[in-house]
């Protein structure tokens, strides 16, 4: 497993979780999150909020809880408390300076903005920056 970037979703461990997401939800293609149509998105937000209990029953770890609330931001499905404090606690527990990330500032950076959106988020869907295998493979090339 591996990193390509300080991303919520820049890593194998998260896109292994949010292919996990969309079997639990029954709707496939959630990634990139940034293409998902308006059509699709209200299945999505009809779907994890149907399912809401069933999605927090599977978190299993703090990364878990950043996947499933980057996609709830992203669609603007309803942020349950539960789902919002396991994702608040995910970010203020990671220490990038001792994770041994490649850049811990870009890391710490996207944290703070993440807890930021959380803390704020309305509803609305809200974009979550984030770049993907091919993208970041592209830029170095």
């Amino acid at each position: 497993m591996g990193w390509w970037s300080e991303d919520i979703l820049g890593g194998d461990g998260p896109l292994d979780e949010l292919y996990a997401i969309e079997d639990r939800i029954g709707i496939d293609e959630l990634y990139p999150l940034s293409a998902i149509d308006e059509i699709k998105r209200k299945r999505i937000v009809q779907a994890v909020e149907d399912k809401t209990d069933l999605l927090i029953d599977y978190l299993s770890s703090d990364g878990d809880a950043l996947v499933l609330a980057a996609v709830i931001l992203s669609v603007g499905a309803n942020l349950d408390h539960r789902i919002k404090d396991a994702a608040i606690k995910a970010v203020d527990s990671e220490n990038p300076l001792e994770d041994n990330w490649c850049n811990p500032e870009a890391r710490q950076r996207i944290l703070k903005e993440f807890r930021e959106i959380l803390v704020s988020y309305n509803g609305t869907p809200t974009q979550i920056e984030h770049t993907g295998l091919m993208e970041q493979m592209h830029k170095l090339l």
